[in-house]
């Protein structure tokens, strides 16, 4: 195996440093501003310290759900010269690359997109690889409950329900007429405002809604299709990468300073559980 000395961040980097092609699928009439928080460690119940900013687009035909935080450094990337990305990651500037990722960091790197014509859902991310799959809207079984409280100005409902694995609460407003909400959830007559497992390991809670009009795109990186896969496959890639991100090459990490180092052990689990 050919060794490979590179730095944690120039990798991370390279996947989301070429120009974007984007294929227009909708306009958006809403867009919804979620915060995620989630266990970074679910042996010590540690939760990651920055919370992460996802997006929902939502329009007549399609929605997307994606990473504020991903998007904003993706952009700044591909405003570069060719030149300022290339000394960006260069392994001889690590330092450089520090800098701009505590300033610029990246957030989940997964695209969602729900297609209401066919009622298919489509799941892209980055990493491992850049892979791709399709599968059916399903929507999850819903109980409504009798109880209500006020979250972020709007008298909410809660709902439960099972899906695939994990057992959730969801708090839905009846004030914002729209079957949809974060992630793969949907299903309630209204916009969910929030919605946790009952581990408390995954939570996503609105903090911003407006109407606009803005582009639903699929994103595409230029000259890299995307592998077609299935959910399944997903799945274990997923799980096989969080035990061991870089299991199949020989990679030496190095700090700013040069020093190697070995990175912590990821410790978390897929959201989606009910395939092993």
């Amino acid at each position: 195996m050919k060794k490979i000395t590179i730095s944690i961040i120039s990798m991370i980097l390279i996947t989301a440093s070429a120009n974007a092609q984007n294929t227009l699928l909708d306009i958006s009439y809403m867009e919804c501003g979620y915060k995620f928080t989630l266990m970074a460690d679910t042996i010590k119940n540690i939760k990651t310290i920055k919370d992460q900013h996802m997006m929902l687009l939502i329009g007549n035909k399609y929605s997307k759900f994606y990473s504020y935080t991903t998007f904003f450094s993706d952009s700044l990337r591909t405003s570069m010269s060719a030149i300022e990305r290339e000394n960006m990651l260069s392994t001889n500037n690590a330092a450089g690359m520090v800098e701009f990722l505590q300033k610029n960091p990246l957030g989940e790197l997964y695209n969602i997109y729900k297609n209401y014509t066919e009622n298919t859902i489509t799941f892209t991310d980055r990493l491992p690889s850049r892979v791709l799959y399709s599968e059916p809207m399903v929507k999850q079984d819903w109980k409504i409950i009798n109880e209500t409280k006020e979250i972020v100005g709007y008298n909410c409902q809660k709902a439960t329900c099972t899906f695939r694995g994990r057992d959730y609460v969801a708090w839905f407003t009846r004030e914002i007429p729209v079957n949809e909400g974060p992630w793969k959830f949907s299903g309630l007559p209204g916009l969910i405002i929030k919605v946790c497992d009952t581990q408390e390991r995954y939570d996503f809670e609105l903090y911003a809604v407006r109407k606009v009009k803005k582009d639903i795109v699929f994103s595409k990186e230029e000259g890299s299709d995307y592998q077609k896969i299935s959910r399944k496959e997903y799945l274990k890639m997923s799980r096989n990468y969080i035990q061991n991100p870089f299991a199949n090459i020989d990679v030496t990490f190095r700090r700013a300073d040069g020093t190697p180092f070995i990175p912590d052990q990821k410790r978390y689990d897929v959201m989606e559980r009910d395939i092993k």
